[in-house]
């Protein structure tokens, strides 16, 4: 934690801290423990001291335009993990965006009203196994069903969209980030379409 903490004290900038250092360490801490040379509990310290390492970064974020794009950022109902989502939420904010970041497995109607209350542009929903893809088609669906979200974007992650990366499309989606730098490059194709 200390080397990104000294990074962003010597100017680095915080986008590049996210994409050079967070994201690829994570990566790294998801394939060792799959592969079995890290224990849960060394796996979730790494979780957690990255977690704070985030939380001290954001003294750093710029201030956000009160005209910003708005985004909501949830994973599904039932999967609890939140870390890359929020990266991706925070990658946006350091973007410009106002982001509103919701945290794991947000019921869908509680997702609904959400949304409609903030005026959201983008839903960034995260979907970490497949076993999750059924819930996050059937939120895509309510959300579609919703009077008043017709202009409301629907951007998913994850790791079943790395294998299939049209997977989005079937359920319901309007884009896929792949990583935090697609991930706001989508979400701005979103709101401001090529003409």
């Amino acid at each position: 934690m200390d080397r990104v903490l000294d990074e962003a004290k010597s100017g680095r900038p915080i986008e590049e801290i996210y994409v050079h250092l967070l994201q690829p360490a994570m990566h790294e801490i998801g394939r060792l423990w799959h592969l079995g040379e890290l224990s849960i509990a060394e796996e979730h310290l790494a979780t957690a001291t990255t977690r704070v390492a985030i939380a001290r970064l954001r003294s750093y974020f710029p201030p956000i335009k009160a005209d910003a794009p708005r985004v909501v950022s949830t994973s599904v109902t039932g999967d609890f993990h939140d870390l890359g989502l929020r990266m991706a939420t925070d990658m946006l904010e350091l973007n410009g965006w106002h982001a509103f970041f919701l945290g794991a497995s947000v019921p869908a109607d509680v997702l609904v009203s959400f949304i409609g209350h903030t005026r959201t542009d983008v839903l960034l929903l995260a979907i970490s196994t497949s076993l999750h893809l059924r819930t996050a088609a059937r939120t895509i669906d309510r959300i579609r069903r919703h009077n008043g979200h017709e202009r409301l974007r629907i951007l998913v992650g994850g790791s079943p969209f790395d294998d299939v990366p049209e997977l989005w499309r079937d359920i319901g989606a309007d884009g896929w980030g792949e990583n935090l730098q697609d991930a706001v490059a989508a979400a701005n194709r979103m709101i401001r379409p090529s003409t």
